[in-house]
């Protein structure tokens, strides 16, 4: 009788432990994300545009305009008052978060960003990290934090680029061939090769100004250049006969001069 009551006892026990042991499961934190995206985007092109002098200040809009497109570009464009304005994809900063990140690993596991940009030529969209096995450490603090700090010098610096097309007459005028009833025309199709050295110039300056430096967007163009196939959505990003040896020396040699001069 004991040996029965024994047994009934521990099916019980049992029968009690399993709905807890489910709620445990389905209580599983979510998969790790991003801290940085489209708030911190906001964020940055309104600080690039509060340090821009007046006169500039007035003929572009600081909040960023937003289309909902898996394909990343960012782009100077013409606002509805006749201002100029930035315009950006979702794709774009599920981009700068995936290439941020890869980047960052870089760290945890040697050129894990070049096996990731190479993944790129084969996609029609911007593929997650995940896509690739991860190394150990992935989602660590230390590794996020490199993470956002990326993400936050390559956004800022690309959206101050395009201020600069803007404010420098580059968009206004190539406005007439950037028309079209098909879709955005990649800026880098049209604008030259020297109009976009310098914009870059002038809007490291401007990311530099709100303490970003020059290094994430030396490597993002970098990582766009090794590329293979170059996807179609590069010439939102660089033209194809962009000389990056040269705009690196020049990049570093701003920066250089940008905090002796603060000394």
């Amino acid at each position: 009788m004991t040996a029965v009551l024994f047994q009934l006892l521990r099916a019980a026990a049992v029968a009690a432990l399993v709905p807890l042991l489910l709620l445990q499961v389905s209580a599983a934190p979510a998969a790790p994300g991003y801290e940085t995206g489209l708030a911190s985007v906001r964020k940055i092109c309104a600080e690039l545009h509060a340090s821009l002098p007046p006169a500039r200040q007035r003929s572009v809009l600081a909040e960023p305009g937003l289309v909902e497109h898996p394909s990343p570009w960012i782009t100077p464009a013409p606002a509805t008052d006749g201002r100029g304005e930035i315009r950006l994809t979702t794709g774009f900063v599920d981009f700068m978060n995936a290439l941020a990140h890869a980047r960052a690993l870089d760290t945890r596991q040697e050129q894990f960003s070049t096996r990731y940009v190479a993944t790129l030529g084969s996609c029609e969209n911007v593929p997650p990290v995940s896509s690739l096995p991860l190394p150990a450490e992935a989602w660590s603090f230390d590794t996020l934090n490199r993470q956002s700090s990326l993400f936050n010098q390559t956004v800022g610096a690309l959206a101050a680029v395009c201020l600069a097309h803007h404010y420098l007459g580059h968009h206004r005028k190539h406005a007439a061939a950037l028309r079209s009833t098909e879709g955005p025309v990649p800026f880098y199709t049209v604008a030259t090769a020297s109009e976009w050295r310098e914009a870059v110039l002038k809007g490291a300056k401007n990311a530099l100004d709100c303490g970003m430096g020059v290094e994430g967007l030396c490597s993002f163009y970098e990582c766009l250049e090794r590329a293979a196939p170059r996807p179609a959505w590069v010439a939102h990003f660089l033209p194809a006969k962009a000389d990056l040896s040269r705009l690196r020396k020049d990049l570093e040699k701003l920066e250089k001069n940008f905090f002796l001069a603060g000394d």
